[in-house]
């Protein structure tokens, strides 16, 4: 199994919904997932009930975690991937995530202020870590020069993108039926491949 955390100490962007989208692109290219809600707020456990109950329910477990629970129920899940969707004022559950996590996905936007915030947090992960841009326009300056920074700093990140796409918004609470993932089945080729060979490197 392989265990990816989404983190950022910024709310609003982008981690309840990356979590899940990202659990159901890893569903289509043929490996069992699943989602660890542990934020409070409990987004993606109402995503899930809320799919249920509008008849197109998701196809993966999402399970409530907590600071007691997520390191015991991430030992006992039974999947190739596990997805972490985390709060960004719980300091305590996102040390336990980043901790137990074989990859830390960090996404943010390409503004200023997020863009720092973001590095910020990504300097305090000990392990596998990588920003992903989230809600973008390419086209923007905003987008251009946060890519030269990053790469300026040599910040890892993904190469994959989450543009800014209204539909992304309409697959809330949905079974997440839709055609197309808008970037996240990108995403998931790309961590998987970081951490197929990370694993690698690992047995070596």
């Amino acid at each position: 199994m392989r265990i990816v955390a989404y983190l950022n100490t910024k709310g609003g962007v982008g981690k309840t919904t990356s979590s899940l989208m990202t659990a159901e692109a890893a569903l289509r290219a043929g490996f069992s997932a699943s989602v660890l809600d542990a934020d409070p707020q409990g987004s993606a456990s109402e995503w899930a009930e809320r799919a249920i109950s509008n008849g197109t329910p998701l196809k993966f477990l999402v399970e409530d975690a907590n600071r007691a629970t997520l390191a015991r129920k991430s030992d006992s899940a039974d999947v190739d991937y596990l997805f972490i969707d985390t709060a960004p004022s719980d300091p305590a559950v996102i040390q336990i995530a980043a901790d137990i996590a074989d990859l830390v996905i960090i996404p943010t936007r390409s503004t200023p202020g997020d863009l720092d915030r973001a590095i910020q947090t990504y300097e305090t992960i000990r392990g596998a870590a990588a920003l992903m841009l989230w809600n973008v326009d390419s086209r923007h300056q905003l987008y251009k020069q946060a890519r030269e920074l990053l790469k300026e700093q040599e910040i890892a990140t993904f190469n994959a993108e989450v543009p800014g796409r209204e539909d992304v918004n309409k697959l809330w609470f949905t079974g997440l039926e839709a055609k197309s993932l808008y970037g996240y089945e990108v995403v998931f080729t790309e961590l998987h491949t970081a951490l197929t060979e990370l694993f690698k490197e690992e047995r070596v």
